[in-house]
């Protein structure tokens, strides 16, 4: 990940479950036999952060018709 080895990470598949954001980035695969060795290409994992509220909304009262 990033150029960063992840450790017991050499099986076909990786799984990233309950992915935060520290898991983002580009993750590539290191191949190699007795006579080459060769990288993927990059796959990027992207994770979106769910939006929060900040401030509480505010109690308002509007009567019909007002803007």
């Amino acid at each position: 990940m990033n150029g960063d080895n992840i450790p017991g990470a050499t099986g076909p598949t990786l799984n990233v479950t309950d992915a935060q954001l520290e898991d983002s980035g580009d993750y590539t695969v290191l191949i190699t036999d007795d006579l080459a060795s060769i990288l993927s290409e990059p796959a990027t994992l992207t994770v979106l952060v769910r939006p929060s509220v900040l401030v509480p909304p505010q109690k308002l009262t509007a009567l019909q018709g007002d803007p």
